[in-house]
């Protein structure tokens, strides 16, 4: 517990900080600026600040009742009845549906406070602003069709701050959120700076500045509200251009001729879908790891597989092998190409599905060898899988589902966990997961089967954390590669109880209602780190994008760093560019799986980067995933329970930046 003198030190620091403020400030920010880092660590300022000063404000007297409005309208500090009313005394104020200040008047008119997000995002008071727009101006003033590579001008903007310098992107997102929503505010500028602005830099052009433009000429916008042409009334002035998309500009250089030259030959007696994630591995190691097996596979997806009817050197045939096995998405010109070398069916994502040349020489496509063997699979094993499936479906709450057990007889519960340690042992012993059946009571019988390897990259899992615990070991056929075991020696678990007293969450985690009734462990099968798409968990529901970025936007804001702020936006991009689509369970469950394992690996003693307690992570991990409402997470659930009860992570760190990578690996699987 800290005492009155700390306290005092650290409420003397905030008064100061948000002596000048009139807008709300980043919290964040304010508290990672106190500079005695040992009186307060940096994960415990907030706490300090939602616990111990802000209920207590109206005692602190030694302060002017000025300073202390200021504070917590500042800092969005929740207000209690007894500072409320001594607010009131002053002067008159609003509070919003959390308590906090949103406006504040006082009672002599000398002192006012307004939570005005669109007159404070545009307030000359911001120099950055200010400044921000004065260089994107001078920047465009010549410009006379969309510039190629507007990160530039915006890196160059970031060198010239002489004291914090911000990355490229942050300037970036304050033009497209702060400036370019506002455009017709900025009347300092003639309307023709403006327009050539906006339209040089491809800024989303808002109704009310589209209205002062259309008072001054004739425009046309694109699809994304973006300027496309101009021109002004008295015909001086021009605009007209197109910008191009970065995606379907064609991929140059000789890094990029070995790439496909190496798919060529890697695929080029492939007659089905080849594991993708292996193939971009063993060009990385060719490479000399220039990039990760991600890196490479964002190459193919985003500069390959696009321009692919450029490539006139290869002969049609190969290419469209290769694109069958590395499922690449098929273009229009493409697809006209191939259309004239033979028949070609597409799926719903534009991918090959089946192929016949002319001469009928090439055949790609059709049932594969898992297929045919799913459908040997026996009878009573689907019965039993339906029934499974009827039983997940049908529990309410962890009552029924123990009633469901008790009546199950005790061999067969103890038959369930033994063939379930023996299923530990194995995944544990050899690469080849076999799946184990649970037992059935009316033929006393336990049915095992092998799964046949399939190709991991259908879950779409670029995650490199996974490579060391999903392989499928060699390969007899000629089109396999090796599986490369992970550079990365893994860090051998210590265990240890530990105790964190006095740990606080903000109370949109901790008041996540108690969600036992889903901790439903599914009877469909070994819920371990399985990636393998013959495993039943695929057959059960899948979760709904928009609610699984929820759960990445619930973790990120309540980690409070800005670091992660550019991962809120992205975030939000996807929700507004891709629909809401049922996502695999088992790209759901892989994607917090590895995310998971890389807290618990990358985990450390110390480190001077920005960083995060572990045991914090974890916690908020635990308590975000019952917003999901899966059943078929519970064994994820208790993953989490047993690393932070068990593993000593009580006094390690993680870099924000691991975390960062890791819920941007997240991202990439569920939006491609």
């Amino acid at each position: 517990m800290y005492n009155d003198d700390e306290l005092t030190e650290f409420m003397d620091f905030l008064v100061e900080q948000t002596k000048d403020s009139i807008y709300p400030m980043v919290a964040a920010k304010v508290f990672k600026q106190f500079p005695n880092r040992r009186l307060i660590p940096k994960d415990k300022r907030y706490q300090r600040f939602v616990l111990q000063l802000a209920p207590k404000m109206n005692d602190w007297n030694n302060y002017s009742i000025e300073a202390r409005i200021r504070l917590m309208y500042a800092l969005r500090g929740k207000v209690e009845d007894d500072f409320l009313a001594r607010i009131e005394a002053h002067g008159t104020v609003q509070l919003n549906e959390k308590q906090r200040i949103s406006k504040f008047t006082a009672n002599d008119g000398t002192f006012f406070l307004e939570d005005d997000r669109k007159r404070l995002s545009l307030d000359a008071t911001r120099l950055e602003f200010v400044k921000l727009m004065g260089f994107l101006i001078e920047k465009t003033k010549d410009a006379v069709e969309p510039l190629p590579n507007t990160k530039l001008i915006f890196q160059e903007f970031s060198q010239i701050e002489p004291v914090k310098k911000p990355n490229d992107t942050d300037i970036m997102y304050k033009f497209r959120s702060s400036l370019a929503p506002y455009m017709d505010k900025w009347n300092d500028y003639s309307i023709e700076d403006r327009v050539r602005l906006m339209f040089a830099l491809g800024g989303k052009i808002k109704d009310g500045f589209l209205r002062t433009i259309e008072t001054h000429g004739t425009l046309q916008l694109d699809d994304k509200r973006r300027i496309t042409k101009y021109v002004s009334n008295d015909g001086n002035f021009k605009l007209e251009g197109i910008r191009r998309n970065v995606h379907k500009k064609e991929a140059t250089g000789p890094e990029y001729t070995r790439f496909m030259d190496f798919l060529i030959k890697t695929t080029k007696e492939a007659v089905e879908p080849m594991r993708v994630w292996l193939v971009h591995n063993e060009f990385k190691r060719q490479e000399g790891r220039k990039f990760s097996k991600s890196g490479y596979a964002k190459r193919f997806h985003k500069k390959l597989a696009p321009n692919m009817s450029k490539w006139t050197n290869y002969k049609i045939e190969e290419r469209t092998r290769m694109m069958f096995a590395m499922k690449g998405k098929v273009e229009s010109d493409f697809l006209a190409q191939i259309e004239e070398s033979g028949k070609v069916q597409l799926d719903e994502n534009h991918l090959i599905v089946k192929y016949t040349s002319k001469n009928r020489k090439i055949k790609l496509g059709g049932e594969t060898r898992l297929v045919e063997k799913k459908k040997r699979k026996s009878t009573n094993y689907h019965k039993m899988h339906q029934k499974r499936r009827k039983i997940i479906r049908s529990v309410t709450d962890e009552t029924s589902l123990v009633a469901k057990w008790k009546r199950k007889s005790d061999s067969y519960y103890e038959m369930y966990q033994k063939r379930r340690k023996i299923g530990e042992k194995e995944l544990s012993d050899t690469a080849e997961v076999e799946e184990v059946a649970p037992y059935d009571s009316d033929y006393g019988n336990v049915y095992v089967e092998n799964l046949e390897a399939e190709d991991q990259d259908t879950q779409l899992n670029p995650f490199n954390a996974m490579s060391d615990l999903t392989t499928d070991g060699p390969s007899s056929n000629a089109h396999d590669l090796t599986m490369w075991p992970n550079d990365d020696p893994k860090q051998e678990p210590v265990f240890e109880n530990i105790f964190i007293q006095n740990q606080y969450f903000p109370p949109e985690i901790e008041e996540v209602p108690n969600q036992g009734v889903y901790h439903v462990e599914p009877e469909t099968k070994l819920s371990y780190i399985n990636t393998n798409p013959g495993s039943s968990v695929t057959e059960s529901g899948g979760i709904k994008l928009h609610k699984f970025l929820n759960l990445l936007e619930l973790i990120l804001t309540s980690l409070e760093s800005d670091t992660l702020d550019d991962l809120l936006n992205d975030i939000e991009g996807i929700r507004v560019r891709i629909n809401d689509e049922i996502l695999p369970p088992e790209l759901v469950i892989t994607a917090l799986q590895t995310f998971l394992l890389g807290i618990t690996r990358k985990s450390r003693s110390a480190a001077s980067a920005e960083n995060k307690s572990s045991h914090e992570c974890l916690r908020i991990f635990k308590y975000s995933l019952p917003w999901l409402r899966s059943p078929l997470l519970w064994e994820l659930q208790q993953r989490v329970e047993e690393e932070i009860e068990s593993h000593v992570i009580g006094g390690k760190i993680i870099l924000v930046a691991d975390v960062q990578q890791g819920i941007r690996n997240i991202l990439f699987a569920v939006s491609n």
